[in-house]
Formats: C-alpha cells, structure tokens, sequence
C-alpha cells in the first residue's frame, strides 16, 4: 500500500527493516509495477536506484511501461524510456504500449510512443491493432489521430 499512496518514506523503512525490493504480491504485481502502475515517479526511481529492474515482467507479461500507459502516466513513460526500457515490448497477450494507451484513450501518451518511433499498425495476438482497441472501448479522439 506504501507503494500505491506514494510513501517513499514508509517503503524506504520497510526496506531498512528487511523487507525485499522483489516482494511480489498475489496479482503478480512487483513493487515497480504498483509504482508505475499508481503514477509515483518518485517511489518508481528510487526502487530503480536500489537495483530494481525497470522490465521485469509480471504473471500477464506486463512490464512497468505498460502500467504507465494504461493510466496515462506519461512522466514514467518518459521517465522510464530515459532508462532504456523498451517501449515496443509486448505482454503474453501481444499488447505492446501503445495497445494499453490506445485502449485506454491515452491519446498523448499514444502520440509521444509513435513520435519515439513505435509503429501502428502492429497486431495483438488476436489480430487488434491500435485502432480497434480504440474504438472497442469508444475512444474516438484517439481513433481519429491513429
């Protein structure tokens, strides 16, 4: 929970009581994903200063990019794309970045991937590309830009 609220004082503590950095919690969220996944910059570069791997994958195949893109959190996107996290992986399901951006009419997250060079017209395993998850969930600004 110190990682969703953004308590780096109280997830530093934890750790100084020996509570590991690689905890991984029954959804198979690690600490870096919660982070990434709640918009807290500053919990997400200090687990990464203390070693933690920026692409690590959870139980879905879903790195901490993902969970940037998927609520819009541009700031880590950004942030975790100065630290070489490769912004064109996929999860076990084929959605790369830009499918979680897109599905969830993240339209300036979408538009920073492409501009870093991440292609649109690339399929999920079932065939969807970034255009149909837009529109599956009724995101039509987003739709009308790709």
């Amino acid at each position: 929970d110190a990682c969703i609220s953004g308590h780096l004082d109280v997830v530093s503590w934890l750790h100084e009581q020996g509570v590991s950095l690689d905890v991984v919690a029954t959804n198979g969220y690690h600490l870096i994903h919660t982070a990434c996944n709640n918009g807290r910059l500053e919990v997400a570069r200090w687990l990464h200063e203390q070693g933690v791997s920026l692409n690590t994958p959870g139980n879905s195949g879903r790195r901490p990019i993902h969970y940037a893109c998927i609520h819009g959190h541009l700031d880590i996107a950004k942030w975790l794309y100065t630290q070489s996290a490769s912004l064109d992986v996929a999860d076990i399901d084929g959605w790369r970045p830009i499918h979680h951006a897109c599905r969830k009419g993240n339209l300036q997250v979408a538009k920073w991937l492409h501009e870093q060079g991440v292609a649109l017209d690339v399929a999920d395993n079932d065939g969807w590309y970034p255009m149909h998850h837009a529109c599956a969930d009724g995101y039509l600004q987003v739709a009308k830009w790709l």
